[in-house]
């Protein structure tokens, strides 16, 4: 059980309400309770995405063999590792998100920079270019024209 995205009720102080209209918290972060016979009941509180669901049903209730990578840019929800960065996009922009800043790109070229807190920084958040090729091979990966 889960949803698809949060509802905020202006608690960041930037005059949005509902969804669709930011990066912060209170509209990306959404619960999900899994019953999974054979797992131990456990709580997951590491930076996740949407994109993880489909790497944690195909190999384990499916029974692929295949790598991952050859179908998703997600990793399983089972997996605690610490993740660089996840990539999220709503009807007009996408943000790199990781668990200190939201790097907002707008269509017209523009960058805005988040705190965890959403509240405007200042501080040129800048990526590594391991990271860079990372983000842009993540968003590119599976787009065909």
């Amino acid at each position: 059980m889960t949803g698809d995205h949060g509802q905020e009720m202006n608690e960041t102080m930037t005059n949005s309400w509902g969804h669709n209209s930011n990066f912060s918290s209170y509209q990306t972060q959404v619960p999900m309770v899994i019953y999974w016979p054979g797992k131990e009941a456990a709580e997951y509180t590491h930076l996740s995405s949407h994109v993880d669901l489909v790497p944690t049903l195909m190999p384990e209730l499916l029974g692929c063999s295949n790598s991952i990578n050859d179908y998703s840019n997600g990793r399983s929800l089972f997996d605690e590792s610490e993740r660089p960065f996840i990539l999220s996009k709503n009807w007009n922009d996408y943000a790199i998100i990781d668990n200190r800043y939201s790097r907002v790109f707008m269509p017209y070229g523009s960058e805005m920079y988040r705190t965890e807190d959403y509240s405007k920084s200042d501080d040129l958040v800048t990526l590594d270019s391991a990271r860079q090729l990372k983000v842009l091979e993540s968003v590119s990966r599976f787009y065909q024209k």
